[in-house]
């Protein structure tokens, strides 16, 4: 039966009115239930039911789901193929290993040794009489050592085991690392970037042959306990694993199938109004707007980025993490985009501490990749419809959880201005009792007649009348962040007869909320009075401030009398932290101090914060 009227545009036309009228028929012929029916128009999508004469009325107006070409739903039955291939499944294997073959050739480039070595193992049988190939017989068990996940060393076993079962003929490798020479031809490259122990740099482009970290100055090498670096074999401190992209997007429009489904979005997508893929968002459609040249090419990659911290060894212990990040690619139909093959992995950034608000610095080759894809494209080979295009890629999104999404964007997520979209205006309170910050003004969002905004007792105790603030655009955040600079905070808290109240360096000169010993109050000060004592001219000094979870952080810079501070809270500096900054004030015989708003980071190790602020100025 001809059913390309379902395609047809124009629905008042007597081929579509005739193709409808038949349909209702044949509904109706083989459905027990003739007042019911399930409505195959492009809302209902055969999920509602509804009686024949509704579903004429929705399928002149609406129209057909083009899809739905084989009616089973309405009692069709799909009619299965009588094809029976006529090919022995070695001669099938064998041709999907050559169509590989010719896959990587241009990878290979003109190394021309590696790719005739793989021709052979193509051809060369496992065994005398064998259905495999060397390559088609590895090829088979790597992949059930992906699916199972079986470790290195079981890997090793199962291949020693069939070795032995195998005729002596054999040529099965005899090792895990046997069977890893042979295949990693076919696999793509990646880079081992050293990096920082620190997370200051990465050792690359310019700081390549670097044996030091220019920023804090940390050895590029692990030490041994004597404090000595082995010249032969010399460890980096961390790694980060980079698994370029641009080789993978290339790889995969060599498969004509998946070439194919990267342009689902724009050639087998349903596009009635409804939110069914990214391609129906706002954002898309903008991207589509702003950059139409982009738009124009389907093929086009539009991606996202995820990362998120992960325990290796699979335990809950916490003492370990390391940092993948992953591409995910929305050119793809929605149920093959989250699906395993189709996630990248990207970057692994190494433990054992996460890289925190520094994960910036790990992102930059991946950065660089994904301008390039931008700014200039890449050629591809588009297997699906035989030709050479231009390929461009965008980041539309990041997928994080909060802290993660704090790291990645540089948002403030907790404190007093933990909201990324409210900023400044967040309305948040600090529990004394508890120590930490609750956010109660949620109501705020409510319509402005809701029954909930006059409710006090299940709620903060107060009437909410005030509305949503506004949604801070990036203008707004680019504005509020050039407005940081040298300004005066507070101002200098001194007596009626002009000196400060407590001398520097006795236990009252830093109080603390919390109750402590003499002992450890002067320990305390002991400690701020060295730091002050070593190399006050043109450096920066750190001062700690600490009381349970709230912690602020000031450098004094000597050489231009400025004070910066860093405050986990985001909120101003607390009273007694003001007395500290006027006594040094005092001591160091300036007029004026200016705090400067830094960053408000929050880590839990003091040294590891004090080494990347402390540097010669």
């Amino acid at each position: 039966m001809d059913r390309s009227w379902i395609k047809e545009g124009n629905r008042l036309s007597a081929e579509y009115t005739n193709g409808v009228n038949n349909f209702i028929d044949f509904a109706m012929l083989n459905s027990d239930n003739r007042r019911s029916l399930r409505c195959p128009c492009k809302n209902c999508c055969n999920l509602d039911f509804h009686t024949p004469e509704q579903i004429k009325v929705h399928l002149l107006k609406v129209g057909f789901l083009e899809s739905y070409v084989v009616w089973t739903r309405h009692g069709e039955i799909e009619k299965p193929t009588s094809y029976r291939s006529s090919e022995s499944p070695f001669l099938h294997e064998q041709r999907e290993t050559e169509d590989m073959l010719g896959d990587i050739y241009e990878q290979l480039g003109n190394n021309s040794n590696r790719f005739r070595e793989l021709v052979e193992d193509s051809e060369k049988p496992l065994y005398s009489g064998s259905n495999h190939s060397k390559l088609s017989g590895l090829m088979l068990l790597f992949n059930i050592k992906g699916k199972f996940g079986l470790s290195d060393q079981g890997f090793t076993a199962l291949l020693e085991a069939l070795s032995t079962l195998f005729p002596a003929d054999n040529c099965i490798p005899k090792s895990m690392y046997e069977a890893k020479k042979v295949m990693k031809v076919l696999g793509l490259d990646y880079q081992k970037i050293h990096a920082c122990r620190n997370d200051c740099i990465l050792f690359h482009k310019q700081y390549t042959d670097l044996e030091k970290c220019p920023t804090c100055g940390e050895s590029r090498w692990k030490e041994k306990k004597n404090g000595a670096i082995s010249s032969a074999h010399r460890i980096p401190t961390k790694v980060l694993w980079y698994f370029p992209p641009i080789p993978r997007f290339k790889r995969m429009f060599q498969s004509p199938k998946t070439a194919e489904n990267m342009t689902w979005h724009a050639n087998h997508r349903i596009k009635d109004g409804k939110l069914r893929h990214p391609a129906d968002s706002p954002a898309w459609h903008h991207i589509d707007k702003m950059w139409p040249n982009f738009s124009e090419e389907s093929r086009n990659l539009r991606l996202a980025l995820s990362s998120d911290g992960v325990n290796p060894h699979s335990s809950m212990s916490s003492s370990y993490s390391c940092w993948p990040v992953q591409m995910v690619i929305y050119n793809l139909p929605p149920w093959l985009t989250m699906k395993r093959k189709f996630m990248m992995l990207s970057l692994l950034i190494s433990g054992p501490k996460q890289p925190g608000n520094d994960l910036d610095v790990y992102l930059e080759p991946l950065i660089d990749d994904l301008k390039t894809l931008w700014d200039d494209g890449v050629d591809v080979y588009d297997a699906f419809k035989n030709e050479t295009f231009k390929m461009r890629a965008v980041l539309m999104w990041t997928i994080s959880d909060f802290p993660a999404y704090g790291n990645l964007s540089g948002c403030t997520v907790k404190g007093y201005f933990a909201c990324p979209v409210c900023g400044p205006k967040t309305s948040s309170t600090w529990l004394k009792c508890s120590k930490k910050c609750v956010y109660m003004s949620h109501r705020r969002f409510l319509p402005s007649d809701h029954k909930f905004r006059d409710l006090k007792k299940v709620f903060n105790n107060k009437v909410e009348r005030e509305g949503p603030p506004e949604t801070l655009t990036g203008q707004d955040v680019l504005k509020i962040v050039e407005e940081i600079d040298y300004f005066n905070l507070h101002e200098k808290m001194i007596d009626d007869g002009g000196e400060m109240p407590v001398q520097f360096g006795t236990s009252a000169a830093i109080p603390c909320p919390k109750k402590q010993s003499e002992e450890a109050m002067t320990r305390r000060s002991q400690y701020i009075a060295d730091l002050l004592g070593v190399g006050l001219v043109g450096q920066i000094t750190l001062i700690p401030y600490n009381s349970g979870d709230h912690w602020v952080l000031v450098a004094i810079d000597i050489a231009f009398g400025n004070v910066y501070y860093l405050d986990s809270l985001g909120d101003i500096p607390p009273f007694d932290l003001q007395v500290i900054v006027d006594q040094l004030s005092a001591l160091l015989e300036r007029n004026e101090l200016y705090y400067v708003l830094i960053g408000c980071v929050c880590m839990s190790m003091l040294a590891h914060l004090i080494s990347k602020l402390t540097i010669s100025i």
